[in-house]
């Protein structure tokens, strides 16, 4: 209302100036136009050049090479857990596959809850559910027991972590975004190359199931983060 009242007595101040003062009115209010766009500006930069955000970036590159790592080093895992556990190679395989579609699929859902509680506490919550099916599934005795914690509980667990990981970072950067993001998104493929030979060491000396326990503590760490 205000705002209009204000509106309303420029233009009658416009109408009824004289040429010279209504030049000089136009020429004032573009100053404070521009004086306040500069100011929006270096807030932008200020934002976008701080420390926080570029941690939000490492913190979402540590959860995406963490959840990716895990899901595609499944593959390594297929001959010890068909021995163990028996069934056919399909049946096994089924384990990663089922995964990273719980995970995928989730994102509709997970987005919504990031909508009404934010990406940390989200995040956080994936983190100790994905813990948990890991730890679940090391000690299952069953293929079906596998399913339940690495596929089912894990792969919820990894869908909270990684929509919040992807967009965690996008309200700190405005300029730089497209680079942040594309930084997050490279902890997949870091990963997946860093985790295939630590599962290979531990599978070798320990077996499957302490491969599991160490994704857990790996999955629990990202509270930190």
């Amino acid at each position: 209302m205000f705002k209009d009242a204000t509106s309303s007595e420029s233009e009658d101040l416009l109408r009824t100036a004289e040429p010279n003062e209504r030049i000089n009115f136009l020429a004032s209010a573009q100053r404070q136009y521009d004086d306040a766009d500069d100011s929006d500006d270096n807030n932008e930069t200020v934002a976008e050049e701080g420390v926080r955000g570029w941690l939000v970036v490492f913190a979402s590159f540590i959860c995406i090479a963490v959840l990716d790592g895990v899901g595609y080093t499944t593959g390594l895992l297929l001959n010890s857990l068909l021995t163990d556990l028996g069934g056919s190679r399909a049946e096994v395989s089924i384990t990663g596959s089922l995964q990273v579609g719980i995970y995928c699929l989730s994102g509709p859902l997970v987005g919504r809850l990031v909508t009404e509680f934010g990406t940390r506490y989200v995040c956080m919550a994936g983190a100790l559910v994905a813990c948990l099916g890991m730890i679940l599934a090391s000690f299952g005795q069953s293929l079906g027991a596998v399913l339940v914690g690495y596929s089912g509980f894990a792969g919820v667990g990894f869908g909270l972590m990684y929509i919040p990981s992807v967009v965690g970072a996008a309200p700190f950067f405005n300029k730089r975004r497209s680079l942040a993001i594309g930084i997050c998104l490279c902890g997949s493929g870091i990963g997946t190359f860093t985790l295939a030979p630590i599962c290979e060491a531990i599978l070798s000396r320990y077996g499957w199931r302490w491969v599991f326990r160490t994704f857990g503590a790996l999955c629990l760490g990202n509270l930190y983060y």
